[in-house]
């Protein structure tokens, strides 16, 4: 019975022993800063909604230019001088130029982001099942200690029974 208990109450030792050693490995990964593909992930949102801003920021500012250009020259009849018309055809272009680069990053950066995207889901997924198994590990372990307490309560009797 001794050797019972003695052997339960080692294994039961280990087995928390090693959820402890998890549990400290998983606090140290989380606050540990992200890297690798998260962080280029970030710093591309970051970029990408910076450059698309500002471009948005253009747009409405050519877009008003534009529309009193209109104005003028369909409601005021006044002719624009040369050089605004120039100026308006530069920003036209840049603009342009600006959105056909925006896509072509999207374009180029979508796969590698969807890449991360699934491996980070993957991550996750295995991290969901290792949690269910640890919690089902735990349960056992729980009703095993009510087992043992049982059982050590059981030979506390018996031996209470003989030394009397």
């Amino acid at each position: 019975m001794r050797q019972m208990y003695t052997e339960f109450m080692k294994s039961t030792k280990d087995s928390l022993g090693a959820l402890r050693t998890q549990t400290q490995s998983v606090k140290q990964l989380a606050s540990v800063k992200v890297g690798g593909a998260r962080g280029f992930i970030d710093q591309g949102k970051t970029k990408l909604d910076s450059r698309s801003q500002n471009v948005l920021t253009k747009m409405e500012e050519l877009q008003d230019t534009v529309e009193a250009l209109r104005d003028d020259v369909l409601k005021r009849h006044i002719s624009p001088k040369p050089q605004l018309v120039k100026q308006i055809q530069e920003d036209i272009a840049s603009t342009a130029t600006e959105l056909t680069s925006l896509k072509e990053h999207i374009d180029t950066v979508r796969p590698m982001w969807k890449k991360t995207w699934e491996e980070e889901l993957q991550n996750i997924v295995e991290e969901q099942g290792f949690l269910g198994h640890q919690e089902e590990l735990l349960t056992d372990l729980i009703e095993d200690h009510k087992a043992l307490v049982e059982i050590f309560g059981h030979a506390e009797k018996v031996i209470s029974i003989r030394g009397t």
